[in-house]
């Protein structure tokens, strides 16, 4: 309430003189970035791999997308392009909304469920953050406006829950997994540390977003098993085995940025966010833009781990440490990164990082230089220039094999993979009119 008293000039919200709903382009960038960091603070905190990141990023880059679109004129909801939203509810006619009001509830309540499994605690991360952000919106617009706001936000984002709760993804946490015996095939993945399980051997069978299918970009493997000499799979170990012992400091250092360890970091997809919010802070981005530019990108990294997993466990394919422990003889030899539990074929983060990279050059630009300081706080890692997003991508890529964790055609047709899932999701989300 406002209040003026005699003799005190009070600057006072010019709340009775709004007539409509102020467009999204008027608002700063920064609202919908400060989601997505926080959902990155509990992917760090809870130690959350990077395909079950992925999802929670990409339904919260969605409920907030949904929160926003109806004051984006030249843009239109995912409903009917994302596989299975319907419902999506309109908001009435000649009411006016608060647009950072109604896509911050929606985006709330969605990430509330989404990230239902983990600790009750760390949800007070993202109601200090949504009740910092209703303030602000208090000392700009009516008590009433806010109200109709939060309301339409809690109906988008029911449906978003209904829909979500429909994507195999709780189905997933009670099935169980037996590795194939590599007695039966020994280029078939083994875990390469005592008491490693394997990680999500059934994300594949998780409702891709905008993708057709899981395996519509699925890719093989450039080569035959063989452990003789002059076979390209002989060689490719001897590349890892080679390189990942004889490492430069720039190889170093790169291997070490592009980790991304769960519980360390925010895992590679929300590396890939990091950058976003550096670029949409610097470029002084306003809602519309960022808004639109973060759901794709995380409904495309969302739909590359799905594509990723759905390959790694159907091609099975073992890492570069049982390789060369067990055919170059090398029996102590350990990577520069611990191997991960999940098959080799094809890199995870080269897919991740190709999909994202597709994405942020066509929405953004194929000559964007940036200087990205993700790790500057985290890790005490020094900032690196990129003169693209694809440079990005492709180091991001090589980081693996420096790592000695990928084989040189994991990484290669990964990215490939990667650039099949950013294209496809370019196509089937052109939520743009014009």
């Amino acid at each position: 309430m406002c209040i003026l008293s005699v003799g005190i000039n009070y600057s006072c919200p010019d709340f009775h003189f709004k007539k409509k709903s102020v467009p999204v382009s008027e608002f700063d960038g920064s609202y919908v970035a400060e989601w997505l960091h926080a959902v990155g603070d509990v992917v760090k905190l809870k130690r959350m791999s990077p395909p079950v990141a992925s999802r929670a990023y990409a339904y919260t880059s969605i409920a907030y997308y949904e929160g926003v679109v109806n004051g984006m004129p030249g843009f239109v909801s995912t409903e009917g392009k994302l596989n299975g939203l319907s419902g999506i509810p309109a908001p009435e006619k000649k009411k006016i909304y608060d647009w950072p009001t109604v896509a911050m509830t929606s985006a709330k309540n969605v990430t509330d469920y989404i990230l239902s499994r983990e600790l009750a605690t760390y949800d007070k991360q993202l109601v200090i953050l949504y009740e910092k952000q209703l303030t602000k919106r208090k000392a700009e617009v009516s008590q009433e406006i806010i109200d109709g706001s939060i309301a339409f936000g809690k109906q988008i984002a029911d449906v978003i829950i209904e829909w979500a709760m429909k994507d195999n993804y709780e189905e997933t946490r009670w099935l169980f997994y037996n590795p194939a015996p590599r007695s039966d095939n020994p280029s078939f993945w083994a875990p390469t540390d005592f008491g490693q399980i394997a990680l999500e051997p059934y994300w594949g069978t998780i409702r891709t977003f905008a993708c057709t299918a899981s395996n519509q970009c699925d890719q093989e493997l450039c080569y035959e098993f063989s452990i003789d000499a002059s076979s390209t799979a002989y060689q490719e170990a001897l590349e890892v085995y080679e390189v990942s012992t004889n490492l430069t400091e720039e190889q170093r250092l790169i291997t070490l940025y592009w980790a991304d360890d769960p519980g360390e970091t925010t895992t590679p997809p929300g590396h890939w966010i990091s950058i976003i919010n550096q670029i949409v802070k610097r470029n002084h981005f306003n809602l519309e833009q960022s808004s639109y530019i973060m759901m794709e990108g995380c409904v495309a990294m969302a739909d590359a781990f799905i594509s990723c997993w759905q390959t790694k466990y159907r091609v099975n394919y073992l890492r570069p440490k049982t390789y060369i422990q067990e055919y170059l003889g090398h029996k102590n030899w350990e990577p520069f990164v611990k191997t991960p539990p999940f098959p080799e074929f094809s890199s995870g983060h080269s897919t991740c990082s190709g999909a994202i990279a597709t994405v942020l050059t066509e929405l953004i630009g194929d000559e964007v230089e940036f200087i990205d300081s993700t790790h500057v706080n985290t890790l005490g890692l020094d900032p690196r220039s990129f003169k693209s997003f694809l440079e990005a991508g492709h180091e991001a890529t090589m980081s693996r094999l420096y790592g000695g964790i990928h084989f040189r055609c994991g990484n290669e047709q990964g990215f490939e993979e990667g650039e099949c899932v950013g294209n496809t999701v370019l196509t089937t989300l052109n939520v743009k009119k014009n």
